[in-house]
């Protein structure tokens, strides 16, 4: 006994149609949505556009922070050098206080060697008696105070394309434009037959 359908809707979808397979498929929605192509790259152009110039930001203060580290360690071996000749001079240091008159007096205690421009050696009214290369010796104490020399290097860095790209004036913009016009293309919704 075949039963007649009472409601004319459950007729229709008892009776199998030829197009009905068709019309199925075309309503079931995609598994992957080609937007998800324009949109991940978009967002991932934007994203490194904010934060490839911060990254560069950041490394360079990470820089000029450890400089100005080494100019403070600097500052402090000066200061410790002259503290401690201060103190030699206050507890009347023999060899300190020598070469405080000989660089402020301009005075060579006795059974000292005078050294003289040309580089000879005297004894007091005496001959020369050896050379010596003046340029080794220094009577200044003071420059014997100080600590090495600091060099200090500035700041240099190879970028890579898309760090050029991220950090130039127009091009970080067209960049952006770029990321924006992705995600507009990627949020469009699907084309229906």
């Amino acid at each position: 006994m075949t039963q007649v359908a009472s409601n004319p809707v459950e007729a229709t979808a008892a009776v199998p149609e030829q197009g009905a397979g068709d019309a199925a498929r075309l309503a079931r929605p995609p598994l992957f949505d080609a937007g998800w192509l324009l949109l991940i790259p978009g967002i991932v152009i934007i994203a490194l556009m904010v934060l490839l110039p911060a990254a560069e930001d950041r490394n360079r203060a990470r820089f000029y922070r450890d400089r100005a580290q080494l100019v403070e360690q600097h500052s402090q071996a000066r200061l410790v050098n002259h503290a401690e000749y201060l103190a030699a001079l206050k507890r009347g240091d023999e060899a300190v206080l020598r070469a405080q008159a000989a660089v402020q007096l301009n005075k060579v205690p006795r059974g000292e060697h005078l050294l003289m421009p040309d580089g000879a050696v005297r004894a007091g009214n005496a001959a020369p008696t050896t050379k010596v290369d003046i340029r080794t010796l220094e009577a200044n104490v003071y420059d014997r105070l100080e600590p090495p020399t600091l060099t200090l290097s500035e700041y240099h860095r190879e970028y890579s394309t898309l760090e050029q790209l991220a950090m130039g004036e127009r091009s970080r913009l067209w960049m952006i434009g770029l990321g924006a016009f992705l995600i507009f293309a990627g949020l469009l919704p699907a084309a229906r037959r």
